[in-house]
């Protein structure tokens, strides 16, 4: 239908004005989407850190921060394949905390948890719930679940230690659980784990 408005002697012309307006159309797309890219991980960048705040405690929803910690992480965890779901219920409580340190606490979890997996398969689940104790007091309890070899019990205990470390040399520390610790107490909260093959869940449980 083309050939046939402008005759054989105006195709080439067309064709390459039509190609110049798609590469065009394309590239303007593609730095739309780099735009949209680069603001939202400014804005996690701002929300894990903090900065346009004050150092105080304040009311933190920790659904916010765990989005931006999996932000941050998207390329080491899209590398490997894993593959990373956040289960949340809308009623979810507010805690009074440090929105920094618990930011960190949720990048030691889920960076370790992507360092147990393997490069295919993996999944790291995080979820939280309200909890009532019999006294009255509120928790949320957060858990980060993976799906790896698991921790083997005879080191199970030695896993927050400073330094201890069961990654190659020159890949850990042996300092991240020990940062998770400080910072949980910090909090007047706890931090436990769970572990067999297949499954390790750290639980993470903070007043309300």
């Amino acid at each position: 239908a083309l050939l046939e408005q402008i005759g054989d002697d105006n195709l080439p012309a067309m064709l390459k004005w039509l190609v110049s307006n798609m590469v065009t159309e394309q590239l303007v797309s593609d730095i739309a989407e780099a735009s949209t890219r680069i603001q939202t991980l400014v804005g996690s960048i701002k929300d894990y850190t903090h900065m346009d705040q004050g150092r105080g405690k304040q009311s933190v929803r920790l659904a916010d921060g765990l989005r931006s910690t999996i932000t941050l992480l998207n390329h080491k965890l899209n590398a490997k394949k894993i593959a990373a779901t956040l289960n949340f219920p809308i009623e979810l409580p507010d805690i009074q905390g440090w929105p920094g340190e618990l930011n960190q606490v949720w990048t030691n979890l889920i960076d370790n948890a992507a360092d147990t997996l393997p490069d295919a398969d993996g999944t790291i689940t995080i979820a939280a719930r309200h909890d009532q104790r019999a006294d009255g007091s509120a928790f949320v309890v957060t858990t980060i679940t993976d799906n790896g070899a698991g921790i083997p019990e005879d080191i199970r205990s030695k896993i927050f230690d400073p330094f201890f470390t069961i990654k190659a040399i020159g890949k850990g520390t042996g300092l991240g659980l020990d940062i998770v610790r400080g910072i949980i107490r910090h909090h007047n909260s706890s931090v436990s784990v769970k572990s067999e093959p297949g499954q390790t869940v750290f639980s993470v449980c903070l007043p309300v």
